[in-house]
């Protein structure tokens, strides 16, 4: 009798929790597919619906038909559970009357018959598992191949290739396979040249991010702001105004106005002008460097000393 409870609940398990190995696979391809899935429809994209619409409802019908196939074997092989049960009861039961009848000297009718019906009828059930098992990995499999189908390529004349996912997404494969052109339902465009570099442009935010081979990295902002990340850590920024700005990995900066004034942070603060004049802002003092060689020093408490290149120094208390 255990062996047979065994059995119904090693079946209850398959049936209702079928193999997840295969289960996995098949899902992990859907999800593969779906998330590779790309293109912006053309003017046939009135046709590739009304393809995809034909495609699910040939889905939806041999599910239907899978699911009736699946419930009429699980039905049988629920009657042949019964029968499977009622027949052991038959064989227990003679086996008891045998031992019965030996002990009290009597000969037993033949009793193997029982046995041998039980046995034809455990290796029939396990036949119906492995069925039920199988019609389920179809019912994927069918799956799998229609989201395939629902993928559509099309080949053209100068040998370039366009494959058109189920979620409009775009990808346009040059002949040399070096060009790939990549139009996301969002807009969002990404595309590889020859060369390796990778330009990526966000749609919503109107912005190109462009990756090269050496690792320099430049964003291009809808405002004509610019940057550009340098492979060493180092940043540069480049304002409409024509304004530089860079920005380097010690904690150093340096801006380059249009009129040619250089503004530089390392802790101090140097502005140089283009008249030549030289300005250095400390936490102790305010100095301005002439060209002639003239360096006048504002202090905090406000005394001003001025050297000349004479070397003469005159002091001029607030």
């Amino acid at each position: 009798m255990s062996h047979t409870s065994d059995l119904k609940s090693s079946f209850s398990q398959e049936s209702e929790d079928p193999p997840k190995n295969q289960k996995e696979v098949a899902c992990s391809k859907i999800k593969i597919l779906s998330r590779s899935s790309a293109t912006n429809s053309d003017s046939k994209g009135d046709h590739r619906v009304q393809q995809i619409q034909s495609l699910k409802g040939q889905l939806t019908e041999r599910e239907s038909e899978w699911l009736q196939v699946h419930r009429a074997l699980q039905s049988r092989v629920d009657a042949l559970t019964r029968e499977n049960q009622r027949l052991l009861h038959q064989s227990t039961q003679s086996a008891e009357y045998k031992i019965q009848n030996h002990s009290s000297g009597r000969s037993t009718p033949q009793s193997g018959a029982p046995s041998m019906v039980r046995i034809v009828t455990v290796s029939y059930l396990i036949k119906l598992i492995v069925l039920l098992q199988y019609t389920y990995i179809a019912v994927l499999c069918m799956k799998c191949k229609i989201i395939l189908i629902l993928q559509v390529e099309q080949l053209l004349s100068d040998g370039s290739r366009v494959i058109v996912f189920r979620n409009g997404t775009k990808k346009e494969i040059s002949v040399d396979q070096k060009s790939v052109t990549v139009t996301f339902f969002n807009g969002d465009v990404k595309r590889l040249l020859p060369d390796g570099t990778v330009v990526y442009y966000y749609c919503d935010a109107k912005t190109t991010h462009s990756t090269y081979p050496s690792g320099l990295e430049i964003l291009q902002f809808p405002n004509n702001q610019k940057e550009k990340h340098h492979p060493d850590g180092r940043r540069e920024i480049f304002f409409p105004d024509g304004t530089v700005k860079s920005l380097y990995t010690d904690g150093r900066q340096q801006s380059v106005f249009p009129d040619g004034t250089v503004v530089k942070l390392n802790g101090d603060k140097t502005v140089e002008f283009t008249n030549g004049q030289r300005e250095v802002h400390t936490a102790q003092y305010k100095q301005r460097i002439y060209p002639d060689g003239t360096v006048k020093t504002v202090y905090l408490n406000g005394r001003q000393e001025i050297k000349y290149l004479s070397g003469r120094v005159s002091f001029k208390n607030k």
